[in-house]
């Protein structure tokens, strides 16, 4: 191995290192440093641009893309890690552009077809989003990913059988997962059944107990009338988790919509205590995370 690629592969290790504890400013402050050292570097450029999309940084990590993608505009990776970012920023006419002609040249690779699917859902093409999703499953029987499209795309469409089968083959494919768990409360919630969304989110929190579930949670419940079931879960949870800043967000903007003012200060002032500051990378919009976890995904499994 070079020195650049071994220097490379150290920062992005050390990297991932600050991230899992909790180090998000320090991941960031080791890719651009290591970027302003070597400007034709591509793999520290496509962990920073994911590293923005973490924090909520659209601008900043479609403008890391755009330049990585300038370093090797032919390299089908390069195209493909640049779409990722591009979907997940919420760029989905720009990555259908791109993946309708990566997907031609790459028809039986599953993280194209199932990118392209993605995008073209995105985009307003449900029918070939469809037929996409459909070949993933052929290339990759075992992979869990074309079923959460699919599911996605049912709902979008109110296809209830279509959802209900997408559903079974999520429970199928991974029963101790929470994924079938979460699809059915959608379902629920989308049919006006609140009680069992609750439930189903219930199942899907007492198999991953994190912040995203519990989120989930709290807010079916606030759906349904319970701001108090709602408000003891944000409670119990950041007894345990004191330093989890997405939950106490959360109680703290509960508290402000039941109207309950001294509560809510104290939540908001909580939030500003300066030890909690590099404790999590605060990230607001979900849709992000979600997005980013299931680019990521598709990166370990396929490419």
């Amino acid at each position: 191995m070079s020195r650049a690629r071994s220097t490379a592969a150290a920062s992005l290790a050390l990297a991932a290192l600050a991230n899992a504890d909790g180090r998000g400013a320090d991941a960031v402050a080791l890719l651009e440093r290591f970027i302003a050292a070597d400007r034709q570097a591509m793999e520290p450029r496509w962990a920073l641009a994911q590293q923005y999309l973490r924090a909520g940084d659209r601008e900043r990590a479609l403008r890391m893309a755009d330049e990585t993608l300038a370093i090797a505009p032919n390299h089908p990776r390069g195209r493909l890690l640049w779409s990722y970012v591009q979907l997940s920023a919420g760029k989905a006419d720009e990555a259908y552009a791109t993946l309708t002609d990566l997907q031609r040249r790459q028809a039986d690779n599953p993280s194209t077809v199932l990118l392209y699917a993605d995008a073209a859902r995105a985009s307003g093409h449900p029918d070939e989003a469809r037929k996409a999703y459909r070949r993933v499953t052929v290339l990759a029987p075992q992979a869990i990913e074309p079923w959460r499209g699919l599911f996605a795309l049912a709902l979008d469409t109110r296809d209830v059988a279509a959802a209900e089968a997408a559903i079974a083959e999520l429970r199928r494919l991974n029963p101790k997962a929470p994924d079938a768990d979460a699809a059915t409360a959608a379902l629920a919630s989308q049919q006006g059944k609140p009680a069992a969304a609750v439930a189903a989110l219930q199942a899907a929190f007492a198999k991953d107990r994190s912040t995203l579930r519990l989120l989930q949670l709290a807010d079916a419940e606030r759906q349904r009338g319970e701001g108090d079931a709602a408000r003891a879960l944000l409670t119990d949870w950041l007894a345990a988790h004191p330093d989890d800043l997405l939950a106490r967000e959360s109680l703290a903007m509960a508290e402000l919509g039941d109207g309950r003012l001294p509560e809510a200060r104290a939540a908001f002032e909580r939030l500003l205590d300066p030890k909690l500051e590099q404790a999590q990378v605060l990230i607001r919009d979900l849709d992000v995370v979600d997005a980013l976890q299931r680019a990521e995904i598709i990166v370990r499994r396929f490419a």
